[in-house]
């Protein structure tokens, strides 16, 4: 179901819902397998909030050979609006999301004369332009079919520094020579010495309103073994490594409740170290 051949449409590489709500400024990637190394092109469709199509771009996979010279191809393709936009800058053409878009659909085309067939199944991105009075927090994890997928906490969030010392106890006081060898302990002496502390930061995050779909498409998040939190939304090189602590995840149904949420908590992968010398 997965690879991408002439003569039929397959699945990316994604469990998530094939719709999904993205900000202007955001990165997000869609992945696919082409063993015949037949993915010539992406396209993308802009419409207003009428459904009108605005505008229609080609984007060229820039390693498609023209044949099938027996190598397979793995690709992760960069499609949120702010990687859209860098392409645009590079091509030299105006911007591809724009005020005017509503949303866009992705689909893969192969290199069939004179018109090229579609390969793959469409994905569609919303333009997510609501206010938000938190934090967000866009998180990047490795899903199931080991592909990279996104996922934006528009919820309220609780940080939290989480301490663990090693110490030691020493005799307080000493011996003072200039008067009469007299034993004296001082109040700012120290019996309980820390030599060794590490702090870890954890933030307590909450994902806002949320379909079910998208409920049990998160827990391939909870579950991931590698978790990235992009702290600028608008820069998507400024990037860190964090670990999901929950052990359990609750896949929530609309049978039990109409509107849900879901919260997790990041910690950190790097801990900050501060010895006493």
């Amino acid at each position: 179901n997965y690879n991408l051949v002439s003569g039929s449409t397959k699945n990316l590489l994604t469990n998530s819902p094939r719709s999904l709500k993205i900000r202007e400024n955001e990165a997000a990637s869609l992945s696919l397998i082409s063993i015949a190394k037949e993915a010539e092109s992406a396209t993308v469709n802009t419409y207003n909030s009428a459904g009108v199509l605005i505008q229609s771009y080609s984007i060229n996979n820039t390693i498609y050979g023209g044949i099938n010279d027996g190598q397979s191809q793995s690709l992760d393709f960069m499609c949120g609006p702010y990687n859209l936009n860098l392409y645009a800058t590079a091509q030299a053409i105006s911007p591809i999301i724009t005020n005017s878009v509503h949303h866009y659909t992705l689909q893969f085309f192969d290199a069939t004369d004179p018109t090229p067939l579609a390969i793959s199944e469409v994905f569609t991105f919303e333009i997510d332009r609501e206010c938000s009075r938190h934090q967000l927090f866009r998180l990047h994890f490795l899903n199931r079919l080991g592909r990279f997928d996104s996922f934006t906490f528009k919820g309220s969030h609780q940080q939290t520094a989480n301490f663990k010392r090693s110490q030691y106890q020493k005799i307080t006081g000493a011996v003072d020579l200039e008067d009469g060898f007299a034993w004296k302990n001082t109040s700012y002496a120290r019996g309980t010495v820390n030599f060794d502390t590490v702090e870890t930061e954890e933030y307590r995050i909450s994902s806002g309103w949320i379909t079910e779909e998208e409920s049990t498409w998160l827990q391939e998040l909870a579950g991931s073994p590698a978790v990235y939190w992009q702290i600028d939304p608008a820069d998507s090189t400024k990037t860190i490594a964090v670990n999901i602590t929950e052990n359990n995840y609750e896949v929530k149904k609309y049978a039990n409740k109409k509107l849900f949420n879901i919260s997790l908590t990041l910690q950190l992968a790097q801990p900050n170290y501060r010895q006493r010398a």
